[in-house]
């Protein structure tokens, strides 16, 4: 085997290698970044869920909630919380919907925020908003984090 063809076929593995791994990175980086949620419920609603702004004291939700059905559908967004000693608890966070009157959440898992009913092929989209009321924090919220999961029936 000659030097210029060993050199060649490194060559050809090497961008075939660089390739792959490029591909690779490009592909879960994007998992990461598009975090929209899709969901069909069992009543025919198309949920879609993405987070706008998320730190550890704050998290901002986009939902869109769209009826393909030919009738009308009522629907309940609910609100729960990872129940484990790294997260704030529910009633120490605040929050609105689409920029209005600010509430303090229950203290119980699968609380209801939002009720509303759909019209055939009608869509609404709420932007809801959590965040920590920092008065109501105590030394036992030391390293915690905000974590807030919604759901749609």
């Amino acid at each position: 085997m000659s030097i210029n063809k060993y050199i060649r076929e490194k060559s050809i593995y090497f961008v075939v290698t660089l390739i792959v791994v490029i591909v690779l990175s490009v592909t879960s980086s994007f998992a990461f970044v598009n975090n929209d949620t899709n969901r069909i419920l069992d009543n025919g609603l198309k949920v879609k869920y993405k987070d706008t702004k998320k730190s550890s004291m704050l998290i901002e939700k986009k939902v869109t909630i769209t009826n393909n059905e030919s009738v009308m559908k009522p629907f309940n967004v609910y609100v729960s919380s990872l129940d484990d000693d790294s997260t704030i608890s529910l009633d120490k966070v605040y929050y609105s919907i689409d920029d209005g009157v600010e509430s303090l959440l229950k203290s119980n898992n699968n609380s209801s925020i939002y009720r509303g009913i759909l019209d055939k092929n009608e869509s609404i989209e709420l932007k809801i908003k959590f965040w920590v009321s920092y008065d109501l924090l105590d030394n036992s919220d030391q390293g915690k984090n905000l974590s807030i999961n919604l759901n749609v029936q």
